[in-house]
């Protein structure tokens, strides 16, 4: 029997390559991560009227990812305001979704750098000179966040 050579490779998660393809979207495209913080400050502030009429409630929000609010008196508003409402829903799930995969990330290292790369979006050469790497093994480590939090967006979904 040979002998096992090197370091053992780091875990990663398993998870379905569909949600991969999901966190991915979520993180690269313009309306990702950092559009939706940013909406997501800006909405109750633009519309704190509408948010007071439809009693959006943000009290589970840390443990659930998930906003509470009038659901039938949506259908009762103008269609623009309905939109709005639909979107800041998204926005803050989708926040919740990545913010706690990220701290889900066990290895230390990872978790710095999805950080860096994913909720600060830091440019790539600046993190590579800061973390000693290659681009590959940026790349790998990145990769490998994306994996964790596909597995917390899987865990959030409705059965």
């Amino acid at each position: 029997m040979e002998k096992a050579r090197g370091r053992p490779a780091k875990k990663r998660p398993k998870v379905p390559p569909e949600a991969i393809t999901a966190v991915k979207i979520m993180v690269k495209t313009q309306h990702g991560y950092e559009g939706a913080k940013k909406r997501s400050e800006y909405y109750p502030l633009k519309r704190p009227s509408l948010m007071r009429r439809l009693k959006v409630d943000t009290n589970d929000y840390e443990s659930t990812g998930k906003i509470e609010y009038d659901r039938e008196l949506v259908k009762r508003i103008h269609e623009n305001d309905q939109r709005y409402i639909r979107q800041y829903e998204r926005d803050m799930e989708l926040i919740w979704i990545i913010e706690h995969g990220v701290s889900s990330i066990p290895d230390e290292r990872t978790r710095r750098i999805a950080e860096d790369t994913i909720l600060k979006n830091k440019p790539v050469m600046q993190l590579l000179k800061k973390y000693s790497l290659s681009r590959s093994q940026m790349f790998w480590e990145k990769q490998n966040a994306i994996r964790y939090i596909a597995r917390t967006y899987m865990e959030w979904l409705p059965e």
